[in-house]
């Protein structure tokens, strides 16, 4: 599998030291966003199934949107089957709760927030009406707006966030710097 590195203000030196001393996968940053925050940069998993972008990849900032895309099953073009636990580094600052209109699942309120440590788990949104069994691949979107009040760890490093969803499991390093 051939892996892409990029540099982030000269951190590709420090992401080689992390990955030769066993702490964390380099991330694999896909590209600094057009258009968007400065600083906001898309991160992949290392099969390519997930990615997270971070509004910003600043150590310490506050506030930080983030967003969680994976590959996986929908049903009518909606999301189904299991929510999402999104589990951020030990070092990220994670509230007690998370109110349901700062996160969107496919642009929809989820039907629940549980956060428990660095857990945050999202249920997917209510299907009402009539559905289908149209059964498809496509891209379940999760949204944490800044209102979630996450926050970014106060040191530069490489951290990782853990995806789960059903029986399937992610690992996304990031590069905070």
């Amino acid at each position: 599998m051939r892996r892409v590195a990029a540099t982030l203000g000269g951190g590709l030196a420090a992401l080689g030291l992390a990955a030769a001393a066993g702490a964390v996968t380099p991330p694999i940053i896909v590209a600094p966003l057009t258009g968007g925050a400065p600083d906001a940069v898309n991160f992949q998993s290392p099969n390519h199934d997930a990615t997270i972008l971070l509004s910003s990849a600043k150590a310490g900032a506050d506030h930080v949107a983030l967003t969680v895309k994976l590959r996986t099953t929908l049903r009518c073009g909606r999301p189904f089957g299991a929510g999402v636990v999104v589990t951020l580094p030990r070092a990220a600052r994670v509230p007690r709760s998370i109110a349901s209109s700062a996160v969107r699942v496919n642009g929809k309120a989820p039907s629940r927030i549980a956060v428990a440590g660095r857990k945050v788990t999202v249920g997917l949104p209510a299907v009402n009406g009539i559905t289908c069994d149209s059964i498809t691949d496509g891209v379940l979107k999760v949204t944490f707006a800044g209102g979630a009040a996450l926050g970014n760890p106060s040191a530069p490093g490489t951290y990782a966030i853990a995806i789960h969803r059903g029986a399937s499991a992610y690992s996304v390093p990031i590069a905070i710097r």
